[in-house]
């Protein structure tokens, strides 16, 4: 055998676990994470115009460019969220998660079999429209798009969040 000398207790080596090779790799990416915050934030602190300049580029880059341009089709896209049942007094269609689109600044919607609404959006984000006996009424605000859409016997409420743009 090597390193085995007869008469003499064998050599060992310590043996390092994972788990303690993982937790010297998680402190060593902890301590660099201090320093590095440390350093942002110091550069951040000292009025500093790159700092600043950094900080508002990072936020831009979480938020969706189209919603805060002028462009005329601005809010085209898909819009994704929630119905919400706010009344009833007959058959309605049931509460569900789906997607609403816009293109060509027109909200197209089918609210149940055989009733579309097709509404313009107009240069505000504010919407309004009408399809047989149903009104939908509502306002793109940033990146929500919340609406209503009012029967005789129904009253329902969408909360939506943009996802997607198509154009």
């Amino acid at each position: 055998m090597d390193g085995y000398v007869y008469g003499e207790p064998p050599v060992t080596r310590p043996v390092r676990s994972p788990i303690s090779l993982a937790a010297r790799r998680v402190t060593n990416r902890s301590s660099w994470l201090r320093v590095s915050l440390i350093l942002a934030s110091s550069a951040l602190l000292s009025g500093c115009d790159v700092g600043a300049s950094l900080s508002t580029q990072i936020a831009d880059q979480f938020r969706t460019p189209h919603q805060y341009s002028n462009d005329p089709l601005r809010f085209d896209g898909s819009y994704q969220g929630n119905t919400r049942l706010v009344s009833a007094t007959g058959a309605c269609p049931q509460p569900r998660y789906g997607v609403v689109m816009i293109g060509d600044n027109t909200l197209t919607y089918a609210y149940a079999p055989g009733q579309v609404f097709s509404v313009p959006v107009d240069p505000t984000g504010k919407l309004h429209g009408v399809a047989g006996d149903l009104t939908l009424d509502g306002q793109i605000s940033r990146d929500n798009l919340t609406m209503t859409i009012s029967s005789p016997t129904c009253t329902s409420s969408y909360a939506t969040r943009f996802i997607l743009n198509h154009s």
